[in-house]
């Protein structure tokens, strides 16, 4: 921990040379260097970045009526809202005071924490006409208060400024914050609202060319962890100590939000929710098998969007429908669980989403059934809310103390990504002058329903540990999860017997459930406490007995309290059991864990619930399922079962159980056919089969061992996607590691990269990389094709250069 200097920031000039330091060592040199080579023709434009198509450059049609796009005051701005009947929406802090705002917070004396990135898409300087290349602006972190206690905010402190913010998280007496390439907590310690203290908990995190793909979002949920996306740790502070422990990584692209049982919601810019419906720690637990079902799953069903006028600022003409409207979700915003109490009832645990290209939240109705929660539009061909003005960027959004629905507006010409600008896109904002003002703008509003008052906002006084007591119990779950966070941090055993009865006796299962972590989180959560909630009648509160339980399974009486859940009614506690018994190695356990696979194994997430708490018995396991006549028929639960057992004994690589699956997989095996197949299907997916170890790159001269070094450094342009392992990530982009399309024939793979790739549902589609030079391609693609076990031959530059000119252009029609 380090005592921040009496000028805690660094100048202007430092600034920038550290961020383009940072920015060359990860290759964003790169892009910008992309960008500002593609130069601006009066009238019309050379090809831009991000066209993959024809129809990326030709003008929007005459039948199209593209309104002009001023700059609005915020009171001109609500008048261009539509808004569902029954809502109005309010005005709570507007530049000056507040100004390119990302995310939002609201501490427990209601002052609003704002975070604010002015240098998002700074690039743009060096490449828009009237953008003239500017010092890059650092990065803030202010403090709003309402001192008339007109709803309004009229104060604004700057309470630190840093570079590359990507999230905050309000935690015992500061805020944890994504300051890339750093993790920091940020505190007060004289009562100025000015950070004094900067503490590092984690370094060395990546800052991608896209920033999209950037760690972000740090999100405390009831089990006391705050997890973050794009990262693989979950991150506890308790007093003076930081417990880190690994997670399954949660891969959205911007926000996260918990439901009223702590389960995440995040989104992808083409998948506008995504959650992690059992805890994302149990993917990593075993390490011969990731157990990554559930932890990243579609929720919302329906990605068309239903603008009510034309959307003409998106990336891609493609990206419209005939009438000018955009058609699908493309740049998702922070995802948000309704958990106040200022909406009717049937808004409670409905999920708002800010689409900041189309101008529009959407409301979408979470249903759930046995464990699966789905998402659907709330309206028909409509949305909660939609703007008419062009500037209108919906980025964020949360549940406030009030019970409102706050949203940030980054009110912006200008918001998709600098490295995939379109000449559709350059054309709409230079016509209609979005980039002037660049930045310096940004609004936060309230969302209110119009037949219920706001809510009555608690007053506890400093040191009344006690009085947060009763605020576990507040309608509002932003007070919820205010009290248990304070309770916490407090660390007061004398509270303990007050929050014992509330997790006890409150009728309210939601009240149950913060009392039972809170205790947890205070060490006061006892067994008999832990056996008493695991026949509450609440299948939520059921599920966190059995996670507090997992460190009290070596006594036999916790085993079996655990264990008679085998028989729940619930799938979704079933299959927390076999999560639970996961973590105990006794005898009695094993038997129970297969009686329970055998019953729910064709059940969603069921498998990879067992496999993370197998690490170590696969081969013994497997032997008993190929031998018993309970698994002999060819079902596609037990395929998927054979298949990630005989993944996890690959990967762990002992060479008398790699034979034995050898031998299994053999034709000559006189097993079960299917059996075979199930096998060789999971070796050929492990990670030893992906990225074998023995394999070695092909012989390389000199000329080739510079082109795969320049092709190392080269890479980071494609690292943000496909990852710096060539993994890729879910529903992003696939792996390159043991890809055959990376190691099969070269001109297939010149062609992806010259003309993008658009045609496998699993991704979203690829931009193509025309704008780079043939050398430099040639460079990446050889180190692709001879990185993480690929074995493949060097492209040379002349045979980019030959698919280059054999093309129609690097476009497609």
């Amino acid at each position: 921990m380090r005592r921040a200097s009496s000028t805690p920031t660094q100048t202007a000039h430092e600034t920038v040379r550290n961020i383009r330091h940072a920015l060359i060592r990860r290759g964003a040199a790169l892009v910008v260097g992309l960008l500002a080579a593609v130069a601006w023709v009066p009238g019309g434009l050379g090809a831009q970045v991000g066209d993959r198509a024809s129809i990326d450059t030709a003008p929007p049609p005459a039948h199209w009526k593209i309104p002009p796009a001023p700059v609005r005051s915020p009171d001109e701005s609500m008048r261009m809202m539509d808004l569902q009947p029954g809502f109005r929406i309010e005005l709570v802090a507007s530049e000056p005071l507040v100004q390119d705002p990302i995310a939002f917070a609201f501490d427990h004396r209601n002052q609003l924490w704002v975070l604010e990135w002015p240098s998002y898409n700074w690039p743009l300087h060096d490449v828009l006409p009237g953008l003239e290349p500017q010092p890059t602006p650092v990065s803030r972190l202010v403090v709003l208060k309402d001192t008339d206690g007109d709803g309004r905010m009229d104060t604004r402190t700057v309470f630190a400024q840093m570079d590359w913010p990507r999230g905050i998280q309000l935690v015992d007496g500061g805020v944890l914050v994504f300051a890339l390439p750093e993790i920091v907590v940020l505190r007060d310690t004289d009562g100025d609202d000015k950070a004094d203290l900067r503490e590092v908990l984690q370094g060395g995190l990546p800052i991608p060319v896209n920033p999209h793909l950037a760690p972000s979002s740090p999100s405390w949920t009831l089990d006391n962890w705050t997890y973050g996306l794009q990262v693989d740790q979950r991150l506890r502070l308790a007093g003076d100590t930081t417990l880190k422990v690994p997670s399954g990584r949660l891969a959205g692209q911007w926000g996260m939000s918990h439901d009223d049982f702590g389960r995440l919601f995040f989104s992808y810019n083409q998948d506008h929710i995504r959650g992690s419906l059992v805890p994302a720690a149990y993917a990593t637990r075993n390490p011969h098998y990731t157990a990554s079902a559930g932890v990243d799953v579609r929720v919302g069903m329906d990605n068309d969007v239903w603008p009510h006028a034309i959307t003409p600022g998106v990336n891609r003409r493609a990206q419209l429908r005939d009438d000018g409207r955009l058609a699908a979700f493309t740049a998702n915003a922070a995802p948000s669980v309704y958990r106040g109490d200022q909406f009717p009832e049937a808004y409670r645990g409905n999920v708002f989403v800010g689409e900041s290209a189309g101008r529009l939240i959407r409301r979408s109705v979470l249903t759930e059934r046995d464990g699966i929660i789905t998402g659907k539009n709330a309206y028909a061909e409509r949305e909660f809310l939609f703007s008419h003005d062009e500037r209108f960027r919906p980025v964020f959004s949360a549940t406030g103390p009030d019970g409102a629905l706050y949203v940030a507006d980054m009110y912006r010409g200008i918001i998709e990504g600098h490295i995939f600008m379109t000449t559709f896109l350059r054309n709409q904002i230079v016509e209609r002058g979005l980039q002037h003002p660049f930045g310096g703008m940004g609004r936060i509003y309230r969302i209110v329903h119009e037949g219920r008052p706001l809510g009555t906002l608690p007053t506890i006084a400093p040191g009344n540990v006690a009085a947060w007591v009763p605020v576990l119990a507040h309608p509002n779950g932003h007070w919820r999860d205010m009290a248990q966070r304070m309770l916490v941090a407090s660390r007061s055993k004398a509270v303990v017997p007050a929050v014992r009865t509330l997790a006890m006796s409150h009728e309210d299962p939601r009240v149950r459930l913060h009392g039972l972590w809170t205790l947890e989180g205070l060490g006061g959560a006892d067994d008999d406490l832990v056996r008493a909630r695991l026949t509450d009648t609440s299948p939520h509160v059921r599920i966190a007995a059995l996670r507090v339980a997992e460190g009290r399974l070596p006594a036999a009486a916790m085993r079996r309290a655990v264990m008679a859940l085998a028989d729940d009614s619930d799938v979704s506690v079933r299959r927390q059991v076999l999560y639970t018994l996961g973590a105990s190695d006794a005898s009695d356990v094993g038997d129970a864990r297969m009686r329970l696979l055998r019953r729910d194994v064709a059940a969603p997430f069921v498998i990879d619930a067992f496999m993370s708490g197998l690490a170590g018995r696969e081969a013994q396991t497997l032997d008993t399922v190929v031998r018993s006549p309970s698994w002999a028929s060819d079902r596609p639960e037990h395929r998927a079962l054979v298949t990630a057992l005989a993944t996890a004994i690959s990967n762990e690589g002992r060479a008398e159980q790699v034979a034995a699956l050898r031998r299994l997989s053999s034709e000559s095996n006189a097993g079960v056919p299917w059996q075979r197949e199930a096998v060789l299907e999971g070796v050929q997916a492990s990670n030893r089969a992906r990225q074998p170890a023995t394999t070695a790159a092909p012989p390389r001269d000199a000329a080739t061992a510079a082109l795969v070094e320049q092709g190392r450094a080269a890479y980071a342009l494609c690292a943000a996607c496909h990852q710096a392992d060539g993994r890729g990530l879910p529903s992003l982009a696939p792996p390159l590691a043991g890809s055959p399309r990376v190691t099969g024939p070269p001109d297939a793979l010149v062609d992806i990269v010259l003309r993008g790739r658009d045609e496998d549902p699993a991704y979203p589609s690829m931009p193509p990389l025309a704008a780079l030079p043939d050398d430099q391609l040639s460079a990446i693609l050889t180190y692709v094709r001879q990185a993480w076990g690929n074995a493949a031959p060097a492209i040379s530059a002349d045979a980019v250069r030959a698919r280059r000119g054999s093309a129609t252009g690097a476009m497609r029609p």
